[in-house]
């Protein structure tokens, strides 16, 4: 009897102690779904009201990243109207309004709207640039653009020498 009562105590122990850890898994698997779930609503939230408003309202992409996104770039883009023509910079905020195109040639290149907090800037990504990344030029994606300021035309504009994916922590969006 006293061996039986023991086995079968050491069963429900066990029995036990797997049902507490298939608990634990399942409460951090539901987190995390519950977290992925939260940050596609507010992807799509936000993605709806730029398509419906033409502008975000309740939040902001960059607002949560501005500090990291600055650290990687030489000049915010209101600033740029201070800098002299041709001079490098280093950009960084969301693609906007985006076009691509094709040379004479036939080949590709983009066109588009930097957007940050406080303004937005045209900039060219020239074939040999656009061809480097063609994934990164797409719209509400997050960017760093190095460039020249080009002046020539009727409004200021960057041609674009290198766009890339800015470095962010592994939370962040982009």
């Amino acid at each position: 009897d006293e061996a039986k009562e023991s086995v079968q105590r050491a069963v429900r122990t066990l029995a036990e102690q797997a049902l507490a850890q298939t608990t634990l898994i399942s409460t951090d698997v539901v987190k995390s779904i519950e977290a992925i779930i939260a940050e596609l609503d507010k992807r799509l939230l936000l993605s709806k009201e730029k398509e419906m408003l033409g502008q975000f309202v309740t939040d902001h992409p960059l607002l949560g990243i501005k500090d990291q996104l600055a650290a990687q770039t030489t000049c915010q883009i209101p600033d740029l109207e201070d800098r002299d023509d041709g001079e490098l910079v280093v950009l960084g905020g969301i693609i906007g309004a985006l076009s691509r195109k094709f040379t004479k040639r036939g080949e590709p290149y983009a066109q588009f709207r930097l957007e940050g907090l406080t303004g937005g800037v045209e900039v060219v990504a020239f074939p040999s640039v656009y061809e480097a990344v063609p994934e990164l030029i797409e719209s509400d994606r997050v960017v760093l653009v190095a460039g020249r300021i080009d002046r020539r035309g009727r409004e200021l504009q960057i041609r674009a020498a290198e766009v890339k994916e800015p470095a962010l922590d592994a939370g962040d969006p982009r």
